[in-house]
């Protein structure tokens, strides 16, 4: 795009309507129309009397910043979550917010930063998880940085732990006209009545698809154990294919006219030999569960409660215990362990660290006092 450009009224209001589109969670095309030409172009028109200075302003969707520097990540962070929680937004680097000034960026550092390691700052200090996208942009020799933080899906997301005296634990930020702030109890009411709301139509759709199907002709499918019931009758799903079924209901995958995303293919077998209660994998475990199974002595799915082990602010909890249990090599478990998402970071990388230092006598039980109830 040349510096000074003119946008007519018709693409205008059409780049207007993608955007709009965009920051209200309707995807028009594909997932990459965020950072369309249309829509790049709308965000670096300039006035006609000054081809350096842009027309649009600072606003609830958008923020501009000189520079990118993620030593201010606590700032940063601030700013994704209020985005976050808006209708999510723009913020563009090698603008200088007033008067709106084109300078470009003054070093490599936004090209160079490491989406991982921002992401994993989010997800330490945010949930639920924070969804962003970049893209760099070039004009006339000037460079610039472009971030999309998207409108979360499950708002309110909240701060989960201090940085900086930046932010705070418990708080949550909004979006509001050319500014970061704590949210308004209005607006923090106006985003349950919203929630309800969706959570009413989800159960409507659900009620309508039902009523449209005899209940003969339905099935009940349940991801967290991977069953498919109907009446008394129950169909194991392969524990592989579940994982991939979870996939594709949390991705961003698109229904194009009604068509299917997922289609089932396999055979139906017999389960060989005695059928056994189904178990149910724990989906909510605390830390009284974890020394309570460590107490027993007892644990069905020691994996999961390896996990849980991230997620908990205390260091030092049983772990070699649930480590012998799981009958899994200590490579894999660290595996395991660096790909999950939300954990508390410090105490993973603690965990691993003690994975890695292994010694023969952590694998020693100690003696547990019988008569011992928790």
């Amino acid at each position: 795009m040349e510096r000074g450009v003119k946008v007519s009224k018709v693409e205008s209001f059409k780049y207007c309507f993608l955007i709009s589109c965009i920051l209200t969670g309707v995807h028009p095309t594909v997932a990459d129309d965020k950072f369309s030409k249309g829509i790049i172009d709308y965000l670096f028109e300039c006035q006609a009397d000054k081809p350096n200075i842009l027309k649009r302003k600072e606003s609830s969707e958008l923020e501009f910043k000189e520079n990118f520097n993620w030593g201010n990540k606590a700032e940063y962070g601030k700013l994704f979550c209020s985005f976050a929680n808006n209708k999510g937004g723009y913020i563009i680097f090698g603008v200088k917010n007033k008067p709106r000034e084109l300078v470009g960026l003054r070093n490599d550092n936004f090209s160079r930063k490491d989406p991982d390691r921002m992401t994993e700052y989010l997800n330490s200090h945010f949930s639920p998880t924070i969804e962003w996208a970049s893209c760099d942009h070039e004009i006339e020799g000037k460079k610039f940085g472009i971030i999309y933080i998207y409108p979360s899906k499950e708002k309110p997301v909240m701060c989960t732990s201090n940085d900086a005296n930046v932010i705070k634990e418990g708080e949550i930020y909004y979006r509001y006209s050319g500014e970061t702030k704590v949210i308004r109890a209005t607006d923090l009411q106006k985003i349950i009545n919203e929630r309800i709301e969706a959570e009413r139509k989800s159960w409507q759709d659900i009620m309508f698809r039902l009523a449209k199907n005899s209940p003969n002709n339905l099935a009940l499918l349940n991801l967290n154990n991977g069953t498919l019931e109907r009446g008394g009758t129950k169909v194991l799903i392969d524990e592989n294919l579940v994982s991939k079924i979870k996939f594709v209901k949390a991705g961003k995958f698109v229904e194009k006219g009604g068509e299917p995303i997922l289609r089932l293919t396999g055979d139906v077998q017999p389960v060989s030999g005695a059928v056994l209660p189904i178990k149910k994998v724990p989906s909510a475990i605390h830390r009284g569960d974890i020394y309570k199974a460590f107490f027993d002595g007892e644990c069905d799915y020691p994996l999961e409660y390896l996990k849980e082990l991230a997620y908990e602010t205390a260091i030092f909890l049983p772990l070699w215990f649930f480590v012998k249990k799981s009958g899994k090599s200590l490579k894999n478990l660290i595996e395991i362990l660096e790909t999950l998402k939300d954990t508390k970071h410090q105490t993973r990388a603690r965990i691993i660290e003690r994975l890695k230092n292994d010694r023969e006598e952590n694998y020693k039980f100690g003696k547990v006092i019988s008569g011992i109830k928790i």
